[in-house]
């Protein structure tokens, strides 16, 4: 399973990161209506609205963002020589910069 989904990604990259995004998304917000569900008194229904705006986001806003964003924190950020040598701080680098360029737009 594990390899289909990296020949899927190889094939086919954005597609299937929305694919992905989609059904994490969904179940995602499935979990937490059924977690608000639990403090509601009364009767309570799922709301698909909701959740189809959710998947409908995940799957194309933040999936493709996700996509070029990461690919060019790959390219651009903590690379060369001396920060390979120095994986924590190239994770560093890439986890403040997601945070504070990325994070505030998402």
């Amino acid at each position: 399973m594990i390899s289909a989904y990296s020949d899927a990604l190889r094939h086919s990259p954005i597609l299937t990161k929305c694919i992905s995004t989609v059904v994490l998304f969904g179940i995602g917000d499935t979990v937490a209506q059924s977690i608000q569900r639990r403090r509601i008194v009364g009767p309570y229904q799922h709301d698909y609205n909701r959740l189809f705006a959710f998947v409908c986001y995940g799957g194309t806003v933040q999936a493709i963002s996700q996509h070029y964003w990461f690919d060019w924190m790959d390219k651009n950020i903590a690379v060369g020589v001396k920060y390979k040598q120095k994986p924590l701080l190239q994770a560093m680098t890439r986890v403040v910069s997601h945070s504070f360029i990325y994070a505030p737009f998402a």
